[in-house]
C-alpha cells in the first residue's frame, strides 16, 4: 500500500516538473513549483495520517522529498549552458549544492497563504 501512494505522488511530482515552463528565466515559476510540490506531500499526508494505518508518514515525507529535489536539481542542471559547463571554474557539486540549498529553503520555509 505505501509503495502505491509513493508511486502516485511520485507520478503527480514528476508531471509538475515535466510540464513547459512559458519564460524559462522567471525565478519565480521554480518557487511555486516547489510550493505546490510541498503542498501536495503535505496533503497527502495529511490524508495518509487520517485514512491508512500502518504507514509511515515521516518515510512518506522524506522520500517523495528526496524524489522531487533530485528532479528539481536535474531540471536546473539541464538548463545550465554547455559553455558554462566546460569553464574551468564550473563545479558542479557546487552547483548541486547550491540548487539543493534553494529546494530546501523554499521547501521549508515557504507556502500558499490558507
Amino acid at each position: 500500500m505505501t509503495d502505491i501512494l509513493i508511486g502516485l505522488t511520485k507520478s503527480s511530482i514528476f508531471s509538475l516538473f515535466s510540464v513547459k515552463k512559458l519564460d524559462r528565466e522567471i525565478l519565480d515559476e521554480d518557487l511555486k513549483r516547489i510550493m505546490l510540490i510541498r503542498n501536495l506531500i503535505e496533503e497527502g499526508s495529511d490524508f495518509i495520517k487520517n485514512n491508512c494505518d500502518g504507514i509511515n508518514v515521516n518515510s512518506y515525507n522524506s522520500e517523495l522529498n528526496q524524489y522531487a529535489c533530485d528532479l528539481f536539481i536535474e531540471l536546473c542542471l539541464d538548463e545550465i549552458p554547455e559553455e558554462n559547463r566546460r569553464s574551468d571554474d564550473f563545479d558542479i557539486t557546487k552547483e548541486i549544492g547550491e540548487i539543493k540549498e534553494y529546494f530546501d529553503y523554499i521547501y521549508a520555509n515557504l507556502k500558499y497563504p490558507k
